[in-house]
Formats: C-alpha cells, structure tokens, sequence
C-alpha cells in the first residue's frame, strides 16, 4: 500500500527547488533508495522494512528519501523533498542497476552502498558502530 502511495506521489508532483544534501550535514543520517526498472517489489520490501520502526529511526537521527530520475519523496515526511532528484540521480545512483540503498553519514560520507535488501538490525548495528552514535548514545546515558 505505502509503495502505491509513493509511487503515485513521485509520479503526480513537479519538480522541486533544488536543495543540497550539505543541509542535513552534522544533523542527520540519510538513506538514499533508488528505484531503477524491475526493483520495484525489492523496493516495496524494503520501504515496509523501514516503516516498521519509525523510533529505531527517529532515535538515529535517520532521513529516508526515494529517489527516481525525476522526483524524490521524504519517506518519514510522506512529501517531496526540496531536493533535486537529477542531482542525487547523478550523483549517487548506478544506473541501470535497478534498486540501490545508500546510507550517508552525519560527516556526509557513504557508509552503505548496497543493491539488496537491508534489514533494520543490520542498518541501526551499522550505524551504532560509528564513532559519532557511540557518543551520541554515550551522551543520551548520562542526560
């Protein structure tokens, strides 16, 4: 259902103004998921997979955008993003090969580039070996 809704959502909404991922540098942890030909029930799953533990998320300071050519939704926001889709395309994407999960560090470095389904366990244990979450979550301990 929610891969319905995103799909008709990217497919109904213009374009945005564009917006830099530089914004979300030092604030956020950003999941890219790229939807190329024939990924789209490795897509679905994956989007299902997120949405399961919207806490797990919010708790790693974690942004998920869709990307296609064209457009890119805020999964957690359900809305476009103020990005521009054709330059994270570009940048980010393999072309061609279908569906693709990037994870960005808060230090803006790829930390995840994968073409295959990523569980939530796998994603939180990835990002809580990183030096910034281990004070992150040394620092919550003592607040």
């Amino acid at each position: 259902m929610i891969f319905y809704l995103l799909l008709s959502t990217m497919l109904s909404i213009g374009k945005t103004s564009a917006q830099h991922l530089d914004d979300y540098r030092w604030k956020n942890r950003v999941v890219l998921l790229f939807a190329g030909p024939g990924s789209e029930s490795l897509f679905r799953k994956q989007v299902n997979e997120l949405n399961v533990d919207p806490e797990g998320l919010l708790e790693r300071d974690l942004i998920i955008f869709t990307v296609s050519p064209h457009r890119i939704i805020n999964l957690i926001e359900r809305k476009t993003a103020n990005l521009s889709a054709e330059q994270l395309w570009d940048k980010y994407s393999r072309q061609g090969e279908g569906f693709q999960y990037i994870l960005i560090g808060k230090d803006g470095g790829i930390k995840l580039d994968k073409n295959e389904f990523i569980p939530n366990d796998y994603l939180f244990a990835v990002i809580d070996a990183m030096p910034m979450r281990k004070r992150e979550m040394q620092e919550n301990k003592y607040n």
